[in-house]
């Protein structure tokens, strides 16, 4: 690797606790603070929460799929490490 490109491993540091954290946030909501409330009068709150949390951990899902398949493609060779500027 050159360049800026050397310095890629370091944010895999930061994007693991982001996605520890966000999971593990968003299984614990759902559990124990959303999905009970689903059996009291505050079905539609309790829904809500559930399909926010679940999209958030979707986006984050997806986040870290997109970033993955660029790792593979920048390593293999199959991409430049960094893009070129278009003026």
């Amino acid at each position: 690797m050159d360049g800026k490109a050397r310095y890629a491993p370091v944010t895999a540091l930061p994007m693991l606790f982001v996605i520890a954290t966000t999971m593990t946030a968003g299984a614990q909501m759902i559990g124990n603070q959303f999905w009970p409330k689903l059996g009291t009068a505050e079905v539609f709150t309790g829904v809500m929460n559930i399909a926010l949390t679940v999209f958030v951990m979707a986006c984050v899902s997806m986040l870290l799929l997109l970033a993955a398949s660029r790792w593979v493609a920048v390593l293999g060779g199959m991409v430049p490490a960094k893009a070129p500027t278009s003026l």
